[in-house]
């Protein structure tokens, strides 16, 4: 039996067994949602990335952000927990690329109880398209 659930046996009055147990720490950190869902599309390129977790996290967990398909080109990012709603908010420094793949790594993640994430989420999204030339910009020369 785990350390962490306690069991008391009782026979009771009439013989049948009665189990009572407490549980302090049931099982590892599991996502329970995401904004944006998993394979959503047309995500703003300002968009921060809320996960909300069935546990509290630990102190300073922040999840590595990529550009698919390659996870070492890392975005960089901060993290807030509200241990209130269990949310995590990860919100990246920059404006996200446009158009592009982007992975979110939750696995392997700590609780506040110091239990590892058994239970990996998949987390990707695509951005919208940012014209990286706005049409104010080029209107005036088109119509000189």
């Amino acid at each position: 039996m785990p350390p962490n659930l306690p069991i008391t046996v009782d026979y009771g009055t009439t013989g049948t067994q009665i189990y009572a147990y407490t549980v302090l720490n049931w099982r590892d950190p599991i996502v329970l949602d995401t904004s944006p869902v998993n394979g959503a599309t047309d995500v703003p390129v300002d968009a921060s990335i809320v996960v909300t977790w069935s546990q509290a996290m630990a102190a300073g967990v922040c999840p590595d952000v990529w550009v698919e398909p390659n996870p070492t080109d890392l975005i960089p990012v901060t993290c807030t927990f509200d241990p209130l709603t269990n949310e995590m908010t990860i919100t990246p420094t920059d404006s996200l690329p446009s158009s592009a793949t982007i992975g979110v790594g939750l696995t392997g993640l700590s609780d506040a109880g110091g239990d590892a994430q058994q239970v990996s989420y998949p987390l990707t999204f695509t951005t919208e398209f940012v014209d990286p030339l706005p049409i104010k910009s080029y209107l005036p020369v088109i119509f000189r």
